[in-house]
């Protein structure tokens, strides 16, 4: 039987109801160990054998994830997953996808890969539902056979509403000018899904090209995933044909839709990142002794481990809990303030097991062999990646204000 079926039968099984007299808790359990099984059967071989040897390498050298391996794991299915079957996609819904990309970066040497692909099917997605077909037939039905990839350019260090990148009319033309500072993906995008500020002085959002004459980028050395290939773009002066334009007014309101689901979709892999880390921190410890015992016999270090499994198991709640709410589309599409709420403490979660495991495995730690090291360097990106986590706490902060202010007008009324 194909793995598409299979994996229809799976996300069905995890997002449907549960069966008469079964707990959705225990049903869960066990669907969730078949999706595992399932990804690390499809996909294992091609991650141990083609992602993992060069990840070191790759860290080293700040060099991009090779075109070769994002082709690979489209021709796989896997960049195409979540993407309508319509376009050459599996169709899988945003809880199952969720999870395939945790096991995946559970996998992976490198956060940068499932970071990369997810960022890419996404903006797929972004594409796909604006119902152009002209838009869905250039990017989309490529991206989903890895035949180009599109990423997303927004940032300028400054806020949306200051925006210096323009984008004026001339006919049957825009011209575009700035510059978005890093944009994931950027040396490995043939496309960029780019906001700019239109003469109105409202947002808009363009499909801007690689070739398209006046577009540069260069890559931006990091501090974590190298391999993400990170880059800025300028544009000067650039033509794009009007029919390239996405969204021609209220693109604040866009990348906040676009941005609610990255939110979720960004912090799987860092959960599966956890999941190894603590994994592989377990086994070292096991395997060093002091005063004639493992480590791990010592109740100093185990109560250090009992804390790393409340961190990892509660984040694994918060983030099933918040794909359950995208897969049943029961969440505020601009801007979910449990979605906000998940990715913040997901990234507080994974930098804390980072630090514990630094204390827990000393000089080993730091080295880079083990690859804890690397794990802290890239979960740190987590900080500024899809709304920075000082504005989600003031955005949290706004809104739950404003709740509360709403319900007792409410309370009110009656």
């Amino acid at each position: 039987m194909g793995s598409t079926s299979v994996l229809g039968r799976l996300f069905r099984a995890l997002t449907g109801p549960p069966p008469n007299g079964e707990s959705r808790s225990l049903r869960d359990e066990l669907e969730v160990s078949k999706l595992t099984r399932f990804v690390r059967q499809r996909f294992g071989d091609f991650i141990s054998e083609q992602v993992n040897p060069d990840a070191s390498a790759r860290d080293a050298a700040n060099a991009p994830l090779p075109r070769e391996l994002l082709r690979e794991a489209a021709r796989l299915g896997l960049t195409g997953m979540s993407l309508p079957r319509d376009v050459g996609g599996e169709g899988c819904d945003l809880y199952t996808w969720g999870m395939v990309l945790e096991e995946v970066a559970y996998l992976c040497d490198d956060l940068s890969f499932p970071l990369v692909i997810s960022l890419f099917a996404a903006v797929a997605s972004t594409i796909y539902d604006s119902g152009r077909h002209d838009l869905i037939e250039r990017y989309v039905r490529p991206m989903a056979r890895g035949e180009r990839f599109a990423s997303f350019a927004f940032s300028e260090e400054r806020d949306a509403f200051s925006f210096l990148s323009t984008a004026a009319r001339n006919g049957d033309w825009y011209v575009l000018n700035g510059r978005k500072v890093i944009v994931t993906g950027g040396l490995l995008a043939d496309a960029f899904m780019t906001y700019l500020r239109a003469e109105s002085g409202d947002l808009a959002v363009f499909l801007v090209e690689r070739d398209d004459p006046g577009v540069e980028v260069t890559p931006v050395q990091t501090m974590g995933v190298r391999a993400a290939g990170l880059a800025s773009v300028h544009l000067d002066n650039v033509r794009v044909p009007a029919h390239r334009a996405l969204v021609g007014f209220d693109g604040l309101a866009h990348v906040q839709r676009f941005l609610n689901q990255r939110r979720l979709l960004l912090s799987c892999g860092a959960v599966g990142r956890m999941r190894w880390a603590v994994d592989a921190c377990i086994q070292l410890l096991s395997k060093t002794g002091r005063y004639r015992m493992a480590l791990t016999d010592m109740q100093a270090v185990q109560a250090k481990l009992g804390r790393l499994f409340v961190s990892l198991e509660t984040s694994r709640i918060v983030a099933h809990h918040g794909l359950r709410r995208l897969a049943s589309r029961a969440y505020d599409p601009v801007w979910d303030p449990h979605l906000s709420a998940a990715k913040y403490y997901l990234t507080e979660q994974a930098l804390a097991v980072g630090q514990t495991i630094l204390h827990l495995t000393g000089g080993r730690g730091y080295e880079s062999e083990y690859g804890f090291e690397r794990y802290v360097r890239d979960v740190t990106g987590l900080i500024s990646g899809c709304g920075a986590q000082d504005i989600l706490e003031v955005d949290l902060g706004v809104w739950l204000v404003s709740d509360r202010e709403q319900r007792q007008a409410a309370e009110g009324r009656k």
